[in-house]
């Protein structure tokens, strides 16, 4: 359904066309959630009226601290991410929280179609008052923790810039997925649902819900062939991991992609800058794992098993996770090769594929029950080490 956009406050009209008046083409800055704090030197390439202190001025508007709101505004790093999504006419793009939808303009530049997810309603109202007249441009309000998000994809959705409710969505912090939300989702398993050709997403995601964005995009019933996301660089660091650093959302996340990092972002690239720096990822998906995986659920109750207690070697990790006794662990790692003595952090994807078959041979892994399945949390949820 639509909705109607407010204009500036008075006597924040001429500031708000002057941060309205620039190019078509130009990329001056997109929404970023992360942490907090200020910045005083302007970005580069940007003129004053360009920056996001002069469009939030314009609305008598401050970045959102409980959303985690930060603006990209250096526009080397935005021109980054828009060439690492490769973008054609016949390419959707799904953008996940566009702010002040600077890097929304150039994305509607290349894709043929953009659907912006916005939950702040004050965002969406200067993506509206900006960008009203683009005829490729879907406005959304929704929380993208709480729908599927290939529903966002209707093609009722299209432009010019059409405001509608994908949800429920009070402009505060993400809550937990809503439990009836799950059911377009496998919600304890995770999953390989088919590529949707041309459909890509562009996410500056904030830090506090990345795992939990990654996992609706990984585990969707409909999965972009291509995610390029702005990450806290920390967080780019585990994910990119090699074995020897592997962790939980390391392992699921290179199962659902090849991943290479694109840029490392520092914090005066972004209005006001955060406190640490960042990291821009390309996601290739697979359509299918890239190493054997009959069961992708009792793949990752070994996976988590093993890295239930991290700093003790498998032998002891997996027994006490598996609910096996030492002798059964010791079997199923040298049926798989593996030194008992090793740590989980060290396997290879293959290892842990190897390893998953000899539980599941001799009887101790098995695929869980729809049930078991919807109480069970996804891979993604389990990784308490990386945040």
């Amino acid at each position: 359904m639509g909705a109607a956009l407010s204009r500036p406050a008075r006597g924040a009209q001429s500031a708000a066309a002057a941060a309205k008046g620039k190019g078509r083409g130009a990329a001056k800055g997109a929404g970023k959630g992360m942490g907090k704090g200020a910045g005083k030197r302007a970005p580069q390439g940007a003129a004053a009226s360009d920056r996001p202190s002069a469009m939030l001025r314009a609305y008598g508007l401050r970045p959102n601290k409980r959303l985690g709101q930060h603006f990209l505004v250096d526009t080397t790093y935005l021109t980054q991410i828009v060439d690492a999504a490769e973008l054609a006419q016949d390419d959707t793009v799904l953008e996940v929280g566009p702010g002040l939808g600077v890097l929304t303009e150039a994305l509607c530049e290349r894709a043929g179609r953009v659907v912006a997810v916005e939950i702040d309603a004050a965002m969406r109202t200067i993506l509206g008052n900006r960008l009203g007249t683009r005829a490729n441009l879907g406005i959304v309000a929704a929380d993208i923790l709480k729908v599927d998000p290939v529903s966002l994809l209707d093609e009722r959705r299209d432009g010019p810039a059409v405001l509608l409710d994908g949800g429920a969505v009070d402009g505060s912090a993400h809550d937990a997925p809503a439990a009836a939300d799950e059911a377009a989702l496998p919600a304890g398993q995770p999953h390989f649902g088919p590529l949707r050709p041309h459909y890509k997403v562009v996410a500056n995601l904030p830090y506090y819900i990345t795992s939990a964005v990654l996992r609706r995009l990984l585990e969707a019933r409909e999965r972009p062939v291509r995610a390029v996301v702005m990450v806290q660089k920390e967080v780019a660091d585990r994910i990119t991991a090699s074995p020897g650093d592997l962790s939980v959302l390391a392992v699921a996340i290179q199962l659902h992609a090849a991943v290479r990092r694109v840029a490392v972002v520092p914090p005066g690239a972004f209005h006001p800058p955060p406190k640490v720096e960042s990291a821009v990822l390309c996601l290739d998906l697979y359509d299918r794992p890239p190493v054997p995986v009959d069961d992708i659920g009792s793949f990752f109750r070994v996976v988590r098993a093993g890295f239930g207690q991290k700093r003790k070697q498998l032998k002891n990790s997996l027994a006490a996770g598996l609910d096996v006794a030492d002798a059964e662990a010791v079997r199923a790692l040298a049926e798989a090769g593996i030194d008992p003595t090793r740590r989980a952090q060290t396997l290879t994807l293959l290892e842990w594929s190897a390893l998953t078959a000899a539980f599941t041979a001799a009887g101790h892994v098995r695929p869980p029950r729809a049930a078991e399945a919807d109480a069970a949390p996804s891979a993604l949820d389990r990784d308490a080490d990386w945040t």
